[in-house]
């Protein structure tokens, strides 16, 4: 009997440590979610698909640190910044 409690006390260890690392991940990127950063992503994506390069570069740029966890948005701003003259 001693077994079982001790088998279902390292899954039960087991069950809350997972449940509380998989959330650290997720508060991360609770800044981009805001309505006025989505704006400016949608707005960003929308001037850049239009040719407006430098409008596209201003929104974009407001996004600052979403390169890191977004591979589209590093993407999307390089070819702003280079469209617009920015980058040496």
């Amino acid at each position: 009997m001693s077994i079982l409690k001790f088998i279902n006390k390292i899954i039960l260890q087991l069950l809350i440590s997972i449940f509380f690392f998989s959330n650290i991940h997720a508060k991360n990127l609770d800044i981009y979610y805001r309505s006025d950063k989505v704006s400016d992503y949608f707005s960003g994506i929308i001037s850049l698909s239009e040719n407006n390069y430098n409008k596209s570069y201003n929104f974009l740029k407001k996004l600052d640190g979403l390169e890191d966890s977004h591979p589209s948005f590093a993407s999307t701003y390089l070819y702003s910044l280079i469209n617009s003259e920015k980058f040496n």
